[in-house]
């Protein structure tokens, strides 16, 4: 999708995590944007982000321009679903408990949730996306740490989201607001910005950086700040060898052929396959009430 108009950025002068001016320049974008690691925290991120109208008109159709546009990797997402969902299962009963998917889509992840026996809820920025899961269950369209709620969750999911969140400790801390005591939170499908093949390929990774995926987050900052609000990691986990994306042999070949380019000085001009920790599964959960 394309966004060229000037009105629809703004820029970022200090890193969003932990507001410090000290930066390693990583690469440039499609935009003109800088990717930035911050030396204080180490979050990866843009120097340049959509501004409120910008949000609007990227997200307003997001689900038939972008998401649902190739039925290949739908049925992919369709599968991987299924793979996080059994993930998740192992560590809470499901049955009567109540789920939050912040960034939920057309509501098919909460899909999973729904046959378990859960009280499933949405909350979607997209108003397209909002409308069509608002069909099956419970949705709020805005931004999470401006929604009002009148109840509480066992169970609130980031699946590929996080790094969309424009303010992204507030949405985290109102997710642990919004969890009940033992609830749980559960971060996947984000992509790792201490992985190998993120660092190796930069803008040619899975999901990079960019003036809309405006973050790399990490393992190691996320749980200092869910500590802080009486959090624990209670496991972290990298798919790759399971999932519908994997093919290990060509994967493998394909990193080879980037560690030669970036031996050589040469530019990667190919994008980097699925591989180990690409992506963060991060399951939390809540200590106090």
């Amino acid at each position: 999708m394309n966004i060229y108009r000037e009105n629809y950025f703004e820029k970022i002068n200090k890193c969003p995590w932990c507001g410090s001016t000290e930066t390693k320049y990583l690469y440039s974008g499609q935009h003109n944007e800088n990717i930035l690691e911050c030396l204080c925290c180490s979050l990866v991120y843009s120097d340049k982000i959509l501004s409120k109208l910008g949000l609007e008109k990227y997200w307003s159709n997001y689900l038939s321009q972008v998401q649902n546009k190739d039925e290949t990797l739908v049925q992919k997402r369709e599968k991987m679903y299924e793979i996080e969902y059994q993930f998740i299962s192992h560590f809470c009963d499901l049955k009567n408990k109540g789920v939050l998917d912040v960034g939920c889509g057309n509501g098919n992840f909460l899909n999973w949730f729904k046959h378990a026996g859960a009280f499933c809820y949405g909350v979607e920025y997209g108003s397209e996306a909002g409308k069509k899961a608002s069909q099956k269950y419970t949705v709020w369209i805005g931004e999470l740490p401006s929604i009002e709620f009148n109840r509480k969750f066992d169970l609130i999911i980031f699946r590929g989201s996080l790094q969309y969140c424009i303010n992204p400790k507030s949405y985290l801390k109102k997710a642990m607001h919004l969890l009940n005591k033992d609830g749980y939170l559960y971060i996947t499908s984000s992509p790792n910005a201490q992985s190998y093949c993120f660092k190796l390929f930069k803008e040619k990774f899975t999901l990079p950086v960019s003036v809309t995926d405006y973050y790399g987050f990490n393992e190691a900052i996320i749980t200092e700040y869910i500590k802080s609000m009486d959090g624990t990691l209670v496991c972290k986990h990298h798919f790759y060898k399971e999932t519908p994306y994997a093919n290990i042999e060509n994967d493998i070949l394909s990193v080879a052929k980037a560690i030669r380019c970036h031996q050589n000085n040469e530019d990667i001009d190919f994008k980097a396959p699925a591989f180990f920790d690409n992506m963060l599964t991060l399951v939390y959960q809540k200590n106090n009430d």
